[in-house]
């Protein structure tokens, strides 16, 4: 699944496929420095559901929620 973040959520995203055991792949936007591209997949190279993909997008946002904090 490839998914487009701020470029300031990257890290935690990174951390969180980690943890996860995903794949994530980061590409650069060149029209927007401020977004990025994501690629996450299954650690054999399958795609991911869209339930994981929520999840793991709220992981993100609370990570990132809780820093701020």
């Amino acid at each position: 699944m490839i998914i487009k973040l701020d470029s300031e959520e990257r890290e935690q995203l990174e951390k969180t496929c980690a943890l996860w055991d995903l794949k994530c792949r980061i590409f650069t936007m060149e029209n927007n420095p401020n977004l990025v591209q994501a690629e996450v997949l299954h650690e054999d190279g399958g795609e991911i559901a869209g339930h994981t993909a929520w999840y793991l997008c709220a992981s993100v946002y609370t990570k990132i929620a809780i820093k701020n904090v």
